[in-house]
């Protein structure tokens, strides 16, 4: 059970998340390998690149339960998608930071507004891609 990500340099892969925020750090390590950073003491390695993904649907939880517990518990089922405009690297490598710009991108807003306009922005740019081809 995961989610999977669309776009961007994860395109196509599953994460295994137990916690599922809006905005959601993916970052690759210099071997290629893929990972989330998806609970509050996560933390970025001085060899990962970090990218902005976002919520696009959630289509459930589902528990795990795994024989001697190791690895049991709920997990997130849906798509989180590439942010267009992603946020500084500065931003993205520091906890404090990334938290900063995950309140002023949702500040005022409610989470389904934000998802819409996230959607909508999305939608604009696929069309202006298959107009220029």
């Amino acid at each position: 059970m995961s989610i999977k990500l669309i776009s961007g340099p994860a395109d196509g892969q599953t994460v295994a998340i137990d916690r599922a925020p809006f905005f959601l750090r993916i970052v690759q390590d210099s071997d290629g390998r893929i990972d989330a950073l998806n609970e509050l003491s996560d933390q970025i390695r001085e060899d990962e690149v970090a990218h902005a993904y976002w919520c696009d649907e959630i289509i459930g939880r589902v528990h795990v339960c795994c024989r001697g517990g190791r690895g049991s518990g709920w997990r997130t089922i849906g798509t989180w998608r590439h942010l267009d405009e992603q946020p500084p690297q500065e931003v993205l490598r520091s906890n404090v930071a990334w938290a900063h710009w995950c309140d002023e991108q949702a500040a005022g807003r409610e989470i389904a507004e934000v998802r819409s306009m996230l959607q909508k922005a999305h939608r604009e740019r696929a069309v202006e891609a298959t107009d220029h081809e």
